[in-house]
């Protein structure tokens, strides 16, 4: 086999498409893929001018950089659309002794999916940056022992970059949140890397220029990186405690009252709280008041009394915020000994601003 043979069978099995020209563009050799390519057999190409056997090549920058090739022996190596098909290819062109020699393959669906993932990532980068947490892409940097000493920030969103100021991609977690090491966030980090469980808590941030309550996430995301989220919930929580220290302020008034003083949820029908009043004078805990339930609450009510009191409840449903509905009735004690009672009522709460009140 003499070396002309065996480069044609290269040639031939080639997954590229190859043709060759002389110097006067006269097709001089085609591979089966070329043939493919262009939809025409070998026999019919082969001694034919290019520019006759695709004229609507002509003028276009594929064989504007064949004629250099050919007359100022100028390589090419680039991206082309192909002026048969119109897609986008990649072509080598190499001068030869003979005219020139060219290679080339369809990117056209490469192209395509490049442009899907262009696509794709504008629009988690668009979610990525509206979101209002802060969340940041890392990966683990490990030691000799393949022990994680650290995490490189590999993606910061926009987010994050309001709250420190400035762009955190490259820099490695510890340096910027060195108050993590202390307060137990990166042993979280870590044991998710490790388990793959998530981590989910609340904690009070003190360092690095810090000192907020937030909620942070982290999930292992395939083998090598860690997303983490953070939410500032500083104003939640003091919400929160000033909910508590209301409600403890209010125990402690209705708990030092003469009064018995009860928030009735009307449309579950039971008591939300009691103080210790009204249990007191009957000789029941508040315990045990609330589980006589609806029907038995009703049976420690005097008989010639019940219909006025449940008449007292309903129009409770159609009163002002502000105004206060009266009431006297009588409750039976344990020991049997009558009661009697005289009821204020008042809304306390409504699930919205026009609905009937709950309590």
């Amino acid at each position: 086999m003499n070396q002309r043979q065996k480069s044609a069978d290269v040639m031939n099995a080639l997954n590229e498409n190859y043709f060759e020209v002389d110097r006067e563009f006269r097709v001089r050799y085609v591979n089966p893929r070329c043939e493919e390519f262009f939809g025409m057999k070998k026999e019919e190409m082969l001694g034919e001018v290019l520019s006759e056997l695709l004229p609507g090549s002509i003028n276009t920058d594929i064989y504007n950089a064949l004629i250099k090739a050919v007359r100022e022996k100028i390589p090419a190596r680039d991206e082309f659309i192909s002026p048969t098909k119109g897609i986008p290819v990649f072509a080598s062109i190499m001068p030869t002794k003979e005219g020139a020699a060219v290679i080339f393959f369809d990117i056209h669906e490469l192209k395509e999916t490049e442009a899907a993932l262009k696509e794709n990532k504008k629009f988690l980068d668009a979610i990525f940056n509206a979101s209002m947490q802060a969340i940041l892409l890392m990966r683990p940097v490990t030691n000799e022992k393949k022990e994680i000493i650290d995490f490189e920030i590999v993606m910061s969103n926009e987010m994050s970059r309001k709250w420190i100021r400035h762009d955190l991609t490259g820099e490695r977690g510890l340096d910027k949140f060195a108050a993590i090491k202390r307060n137990g966030i990166f042993d979280g980090y870590k044991k998710t890397m490790v388990t793959g469980k998530p981590l989910d808590i609340e904690i009070f941030y003190d360092g690095d220029g810090l000192q907020n309550w937030y909620h942070i996430t982290a999930v292992k995301l395939g083998e090598d990186n860690l997303v983490v989220t953070a939410d500032d919930i500083t104003d939640r929580k003091n919400a929160q405690e000033e909910l508590d220290q209301n409600k403890d302020l209010l125990q402690q008034t209705t708990a030092a009252t003469p009064d018995a003083v009860t928030i009735y949820d009307v449309e579950a029908r039971q008591p939300v709280y009691l103080n210790s009043c009204l249990g007191e004078w009957l000789g029941y805990t508040n315990e045990e008041l609330i589980e006589l339930g609806y029907e038995g609450r009703l049976r420690l009510i005097h008989p010639e009394d019940v219909e006025k009191l449940l008449a007292a409840n309903k129009k409770m449903i159609d009163v002002s915020d502000d105004e206060i509905l009266g009431v006297d009735y009588r409750l039976q004690s344990r020991k049997g000994t009558t009661v009697w009672i005289r009821n204020r009522l008042r809304v306390f709460k409504r699930k919205t601003e026009h609905s009937r009140p709950t309590g």
